[in-house]
Formats: C-alpha cells, sequence, structure tokens
C-alpha cells in the first residue's frame, strides 16, 4: 500500500450526484500495474519542484475540484503539483494545463493511457 494524493470521484449519498474532489488515499500500487492503471510523467530535474513543495501543494489542494475531463483532469492536476511553474499568478499558483517541455508520458503495453495519474523525477 502507498499514500498518494489524486483526484477522486465522489457520489453523494443524499442526492446520487457526482462530483471530483481531490483527496488521499491507500491505494495497492502492486494492483495497479497489473491492471496497467498508472501513469508516469519523466520529468528533468530542474522542471520539478521539491518533494516537500509537491506535497504541500497537493495537500492545500484537497477537497473539491472543479474537474474537466480536457481542461482539467488528473493529468493536470498531477502535473500542477509535480512541475515548475512556467507561470504563476498572483498567489504563486502555477497556470492551470502547463506541460514542461521534455515531460513525457508512459503509457500501458497496450499503448492506451491508464487511468491513475502519478508525476515523479
Amino acid at each position: 500500500m502507498i499514500k498518494i494524493i489524486h483526484v477522486a470521484q465522489k457520489q453523494c449519498p443524499a442526492t446520487g450526484e457526482k462530483k471530483f474532489e481531490v483527496r488521499e488515499d491507500e491505494v495497492p500500487v502492486n494492483e495497479r500495474i497489473k491492471e496497467g492503471k498508472l501513469r508516469r510523467y519523466n520529468y528533468a530535474p530542474n522542471q520539478c519542484r521539491e518533494p516537500f513543495e509537491v506535497l504541500t501543494l497537493a495537500k492545500s489542494m484537497i477537497g473539491d475540484y472543479n474537474f474537466n475531463r480536457i481542461s482539467n483532469n488528473c493529468s493536470h492536476f498531477a502535473r500542477s503539483c509535480k512541475a515548475k511553474p512556467k507561470s504563476v499568478d498572483s498567489s504563486g499558483k502555477a497556470a492551470d494545463g502547463y506541460k514542461p517541455k521534455g515531460a513525457s508520458r508512459d503509457k500501458k503495453p497496450n499503448g492506451k493511457s491508464g487511468d491513475k495519474c502519478y508525476a515523479t523525477c
């Protein structure tokens, strides 16, 4: 088991409405690897935040998440936590959707992407 902070879907028990949130969970990594449900982004060391910065930023985002499959999905969350910002706003947060030059995404053996996102250096 490993602890991760990620984007996950939740369902309101009262209304049944589905929403997304950033939350911390323990997941069985070996199962995810066997199922091909891992994505790995490889960055050059100069493109990454320090580990304590990644965790601090990810933890600060725990709560409701304005999910959009195209412009604000789990990949965007992972990159916004891990990659050094190309540009920042007045609060110091990276612009959404930033993908550093040279970042690559590993895919499952069948060429399709998995459904969980992790960012690593």
